[in-house]
């Protein structure tokens, strides 16, 4: 009969630890900054301001002073941020200079094993921010699958670290942890 090991809780707790990616989502913050559980990778989708009208220059100035002393301080590893419909300062500027995150538009990377692909754009909805015909949304689309294969629709769930993430619409905002590679 061979041997086996038995694992105490606390020896098996450890061996998932360090296993494991954890993962927190959020959006739709509009100015409002949360506190955020430790964890290895932050995911922000979308709606970091709450502008639609008026002096874009002085809405820049929350993601340029408020939020980036916020990002400074969060407990994450990694900070993985796309802009949505209510951030037209990023839109007309970009993001400013000096956030500790990967800002995503159009574009992916991976991270812990894990492929993130990020987009902003939604179909056109009034004159809010990142509003594109919907050939350009398909357009998008296509290329995100054609570089990250079997990309979910959102990231509330990953169930294998081969699994790409896409960024667009993302409304999770619990933690999840995920095998790492």
């Amino acid at each position: 009969m061979g041997r086996h090991r038995a694992f105490r809780r606390r020896d098996l707790d450890a061996i998932l630890a360090r296993s494991m990616t954890t993962i927190a989502c959020i959006s739709d913050l509009h100015e409002h900054l949360v506190d955020i559980p430790a964890c290895d990778l932050l995911l922000i989708a979308g709606d970091v301001s709450f502008s639609f009208k008026g002096d874009l220059a002085a809405k820049q100035s929350f993601p340029a002073n408020d939020f980036k002393h916020w990002l400074d301080r969060v407990p994450a590893d990694e900070v993985v941020l796309v802009a949505g419909n209510h951030d037209q300062s990023i839109e007309a500027w970009g993001v400013p200079d000096g956030l500790r995150c990967h800002y995503l538009e159009d574009a992916g990377l991976e991270l812990f094993g894990l492929r993130i692909w990020g987009t902003p754009w939604q179909p056109w909805f009034y004159d809010w921010a990142f509003n594109a015909r919907a050939a350009t949304v398909r357009s998008s689309s296509r290329r995100s699958s054609t570089r990250f294969p079997a990309t979910p629709t959102s990231w509330s769930r990953i169930d294998r670290p081969a699994d790409s993430v896409t960024a667009s619409a993302c409304r999770a905002a619990t933690p999840t942890s995920v095998p790492q590679r």
